[in-house]
């Protein structure tokens, strides 16, 4: 299942951006909540922040950035990344699986 970020959400995405297995792969530099939390203020002003849940509980993100312009028919996906508790049962190609079907429904 796939939803728009809140700032319920400010703790989990937190903890994965800063994760130290996940952190190299991603835009932000390692810091604590307090730098943080206007980058993250920031992505749900622009509303491009989503979580990926099991039904149970939350287990990995991603950034949906629409394009502009000549572009405009191109959407940017960044940010992907699974908790690692969650790593070897499937769910990056779940994620990604609904990701497709967001972005086709939403034209």
């Amino acid at each position: 299942m796939i939803r728009k970020a809140t700032s319920d959400d400010f703790n989990f995405m937190y903890e994965l951006y800063m994760h130290p297995a996940i952190n190299p792969f991603l835009l932000y530099e390692m810091m604590d909540k307090e730098l943080f939390q206007p980058i993250y203020a920031d992505l749900l002003q622009k509303a491009v922040l989503y979580v990926f849940s099991d039904g149970v509980a939350d287990a990995g993100m991603f950034k949906l950035v629409p394009q502009l312009y000549r572009n405009s028919h191109i959407v940017y996906l960044g940010g992907v990344a699974v908790h690692p508790s969650f790593a070897g049962r499937g769910y990056g190609y779940k994620m990604m699986q609904e990701i497709l079907d967001l972005v086709k429904n939403q034209g």
